[in-house]
């Protein structure tokens, strides 16, 4: 432990490994107490600092490394996780069903460039006719358009054109924006939705952990305070989020805190997507996740 303390990289100083440089060892007695006192003979401290500061530098690069892979890992899986889900969105939809089913699913072909973004036309078109992951698009377009009367006139086009197949569309799919009914959801106070998150005697865990929701999914029966200095990332491709009626959640959007809520009167289903809902904010009682949500505090 000596060692260790005082030389932490000795085993890797190559000249005390060849024995050009040796190690003193001082001990003494002082009654009960023993001490121990190390040092390397002449010249060997300057050649031993300089092994070390190399060491140092070598760890914080290799560490460097690790975290900008790990980062990048994340985000590719993130990315992953993202297209999946909106193939998904589109494979549940009457209409994208069809188009899958004619053009496939292969990497770079048709399906695949809507999903990657590379045929913002196609994925306005597919917001406009219900398919979820692509409402962003739809959305941003309403409103830009209302800013500018011709624009204005043509989306008011579009969309009065959108709108039969639309409403049909969801006729077929049995509304399935409709959340399950609330009673049916299993309850969980804060205190065990924090322990589900891995917080543990009101100890947030250093490490993030993502949990994925089961079985019949849980609803809160309290309001939960997302621990100040984290956030909570949802990951709603294989599950859901809803929000209760009046109520909201906040989320971080480029980094501003944005209010997500539900209409009087009707609760909100979020699907489809990856968020962040915002730390130090309570996320209301009866919000409900679905199995196949995945939670992780970061």
């Amino acid at each position: 432990e000596k060692i260790q303390a005082k030389y932490p990289h000795i085993l890797t100083f190559e000249e005390f490994k060849s024995g050009a440089v040796d190690m003193n060892y001082d001990l003494s007695f002082d009654g009960t107490n023993v001490n121990l006192d190390l040092s390397l003979e002449s010249g060997g401290q300057q050649l031993y600092d300089k092994h070390h500061a190399a060491e140092v530098e070598k760890g914080k690069t290799a560490a460097a490394e690790a975290a900008a892979a790990k980062k990048e890992e994340e985000a590719a899986k993130e990315v992953a996780d993202t297209k999946a889900g909106r193939l998904a969105e589109i494979e549940n939809h009457p209409i994208g069903g069809i188009l899958v089913s004619l053009f496939g699913k292969e990497p770079g072909g048709f399906i695949d460039n809507i999903i990657s973004g590379k045929s913002p036309v196609l994925a306005f078109i597919l917001g406009g006719l219900g398919v979820s992951g692509f409402s962003k698009a739809y959305e941003t377009a309403r409103k830009l358009s209302s800013k500018h009367p011709k624009l204005k006139g043509i989306f008011e086009q579009v969309d009065s054109r959108l709108k039969h197949i639309r409403e049909e569309a969801a006729k077929e799919l049995g509304d399935k924006t409709k959340p399950e009914v609330a009673t049916t959801i299993p309850q969980m106070t804060d205190t065990k939705f924090g322990e589900f998150l891995g917080i543990k005697s009101g100890v947030v865990p250093k490490e993030s952990v993502v949990k994925e929701v089961s079985g019949g999914g849980l609803q809160l029966s309290k309001n939960f305070k997302i621990p100040k200095g984290k956030n909570l990332k949802v990951n709603l491709m294989a599950g859901s989020l809803v929000i209760p009626d009046t109520k909201s959640v906040n989320v971080l959007v480029d980094g501003n805190v944005v209010s997500n809520s539900a209409l009087d009167g009707k609760s909100k289903t979020l699907k489809g997507e990856i968020l962040t809902l915002a730390g130090d904010n309570d996320i209301p009682k009866q919000t409900i996740f679905t199995q196949g949500a995945k939670l992780e505090l970061v």
